[in-house]
């Protein structure tokens, strides 16, 4: 094989792989997330995170220690016009709980703003007393 043809198939393979990565570059979001983990409607935990994620190119944010696993994950994909969203959202807040959920949220086109909203609870009962555990998180997003 001459040393030109070695370059031009060197230069064709890269452009091919390339090539997918350009296409997704306009897939895109700009989002902004907020978790609140309260007990008996005390703060316990905060999460606040603005972020961009792009289209194969997921997000992770890893913002446990050494004693607790906590991760926040994104990815977006398209669909005709609409940009899809998906999150998921784990944190160990302490010795025996932990809060968990995950989420889409579609983002039409143009540049305007989408959110959603969400509220879980759940209730402990034991010898010491009564816990009311609540998780509320805010998504919001737009296409850039």
């Amino acid at each position: 094989m001459s040393k030109p043809f070695q370059w031009f198939s060197v230069f064709v393979a890269a452009a091919s792989l390339a090539a997918p990565l350009s296409a997704r570059a306009d897939v895109a979001a700009a989002c902004s997330m907020a978790v609140d983990y309260l007990v008996n409607a005390n703060l316990v935990e905060a999460y606040r995170r603005d972020f961009v994620v792009q289209e194969g190119v997921p997000f992770v944010d890893d913002f446990g220690s050494v004693t607790r696993l906590k991760q926040f994950t994104a990815s977006v994909t398209k669909a005709g016009g609409n940009l899809t969203v998906a999150i998921d959202f784990f944190a160990d807040v302490s010795a025996l709980n932990s809060t968990e959920f995950n989420t889409s949220l579609t983002v039409r086109g143009g540049g305007s703003i989408e959110s959603t909203f969400s509220n879980q609870t759940f209730s402990t009962s034991t010898a010491s007393g009564f816990s009311r555990h609540a998780t509320n998180y805010t998504l919001a997003c737009r296409k850039v």
